[in-house]
């Protein structure tokens, strides 16, 4: 009899990616780079993709993924709004959209959560993963 599995009685898959995020000031914009898999310093080997900020009255495309929802923290203010960025890159044959949904301080420009959304569609592979991020020391609004 094969095995069922739901995605709650799945163990988590660990495992890591390093990537170096660029800013270009000249050209306002922020690129996302993989990390060498070599010894010695950390440096950028080829680019994962280009942000491209989500206009809020823009109608999403076909391609349109939907950013996850960054992680609320203890330490909110009135001035915080929740800005949205994608970004797309194909790997041979895997096509990966990635979306990102940063919580900030409007005042400043604090990034105080962050999460991103890759959905992985590709002959081998069908995916849909969800990171959270937050600043260490800043706990969700609704934990102890």
């Amino acid at each position: 009899m094969p095995a069922h599995f739901t995605p709650l009685a799945q163990p988590g898959m660990r495992w890591t990616k390093k990537y170096i995020w660029r800013l270009n000031s000249d050209e306002e914009r922020i690129s996302v780079w993989f990390v060498k898999v070599a010894p010695g310093p950390e440096e950028a080997d080829y680019l994962f993709h280009n942000f491209e900020f989500i206009d809020p009255v823009e109608a999403p495309g076909a391609d349109h993924v939907t950013p996850p929802t960054p992680p609320t923290v203890d330490e909110v203010s009135e001035a915080v709004e929740v800005v949205e960025a994608r970004g797309s890159h194909l790997c041979i044959n895997d096509m990966y959209r990635t979306a990102y949904a940063f919580r900030i301080r409007s005042d400043t420009g604090e990034v105080l959560s962050w999460a991103s959304r890759h959905v992985v569609h590709g002959p081998k592979k069908d995916q849909d993963i969800i990171n959270q991020y937050r600043r260490e020391g800043t706990g969700a609004a609704n934990e102890n």
